[in-house]
C-alpha cells in the first residue's frame, strides 16, 4: 500500500543510512546554538544600524553586502576539500558528459548516458574550460575546478537576483538585501552551487532573463534591441537545461500583458 513505507535491507544503498529524525536528536545542540547566535547576530544589528546610517547613508548596505559576500565564499571554500569526489546528483554522470565531450570532440547521443539527454552548454563550458588548464574531468585539479566554475556561476546569479530586487524595489536597500541574504544560503541553491551541475548555469540565465525582462517592463520606450538581448539570455538558459522552458511564458506573458495596457498592436 502506499500508505505504507518500506525500510531498506541489507544490499540497498539507503540501508543504516540516518533518517531525519535521528539527525536532529544528534544535532539539536548546533542548531540552538545557531539561533543563539542569530539572534544575538540581529539584535547587534538592530543596535548598531541608526549610528552606521547616521555617519552615511550607503555604509550600512555596503557593509551587509561585504560580509555577505565574504561569509559566502568562505563557507564554499572551508567545503570545497571535504566534498567526495563525484558526489551530488548524478554528479559522476554529469562528469561522464564532460569527460566524453573532452574525449571524443562531439556531443553524446542521448543513450550513451544517464544525462547524455541534457542540453549541452554547460558541459561544453565546462570541457573547454578544462580544456584550458590540461585536466581530466575526474582528475582531482579537474574537479576542484568545476567547483570553482559553480562559485563563480552562483555568485553571477547573486548578482542578477541583486539587481532584480533593486529594480523591483527602487530607492529601498532593505527589501533587496533581504531577498539578497535568503537567495544566498537558500539550502538547496547552496546544494546544487557544491557540485557538478547543469541546474545552476541555466538558473542564473534564468535570472538575467528576469532582469532583462524587469527592465522592459519598467521602461516607457525601451531600445528595441533589449528585446534581442532577452532572446539570446533566454535561449542560453534553454541550451543549458530544457526546464528554463518554465520561465518563457511567465516573462513573454507579462510583456504582452504591458503591451496590452499600453493598447500597441505593432
Amino acid at each position: 500500500a502506499a500508505s505504507a513505507t518500506p525500510r531498506a535491507g541489507k544490499g540497498n544503498e539507503l540501508y543504516l543510512l540516518e533518517t531525519t529524525s535521528e539527525a536532529l536528536r544528534r544535532c539539536w545542540p548546533w542548531l540552538c546554538l545557531f539561533a543563539a547566535v542569530s539572534f544575538c547576530g540581529v539584535a547587534l544589528l538592530q543596535f548598531y544600524i541608526g549610528r552606521v546610517i547616521a555617519s552615511g547613508p550607503a555604509a550600512f548596505p555596503r557593509m551587509i553586502l561585504v560580509m555577505l559576500a565574504a561569509a559566502w565564499v568562505l563557507l564554499f571554500l572551508h567545503n570545497f576539500p571535504l566534498l567526495p569526489p563525484a558526489a551530488g546528483f548524478d554528479g559522476s554522470c554529469h562528469l561522464d558528459y564532460v569527460r566524453y565531450i573532452q574525449e571524443y570532440k562531439i556531443l553524446p547521443s542521448a543513450w550513451e548516458g544517464w544525462e547524455m539527454f541534457q542540453a549541452p552548454l554547460y558541459y561544453l563550458t565546462s570541457a573547454a574550460m578544462l580544456g584550458l588548464v590540461h585536466c581530466g574531468a575526474y582528475q582531482p585539479s579537474g574537479m576542484m575546478l568545476l567547483r570553482f566554475l559553480s562559485l563563480a556561476i552562483g555568485a553571477v546569479n547573486l548578482a542578477l537576483i541583486f539587481i532584480g530586487l533593486r529594480l523591483i524595489f527602487p530607492g529601498d536597500w532593505k527589501k533587496p538585501l533581504a531577498g539578497l541574504v535568503f537567495a544566498a544560503f537558500l539550502p538547496a541553491q547552496i546544494y546544487l552551487l557544491h557540485y557538478t551541475t547543469n541546474e545552476t548555469f541555466s538558473a542564473m540565465f534564468v535570472s538575467g532573463a528576469l532582469c532583462v525582462a524587469l527592465h522592459l517592463l519598467q521602461a516607457r520606450q525601451p531600445w528595441r534591441g533589449w528585446y534581442g538581448v532577452l532572446g539570446i539570455v533566454l535561449g542560453l538558459a534553454l541550451f543549458s537545461k530544457a526546464s528554463a522552458v518554465l520561465a518563457v511564458p511567465a516573462i513573454l506573458g507579462a510583456l504582452a500583458v504591458k503591451l496590452m495596457l499600453r493598447r500597441e498592436r505593432a
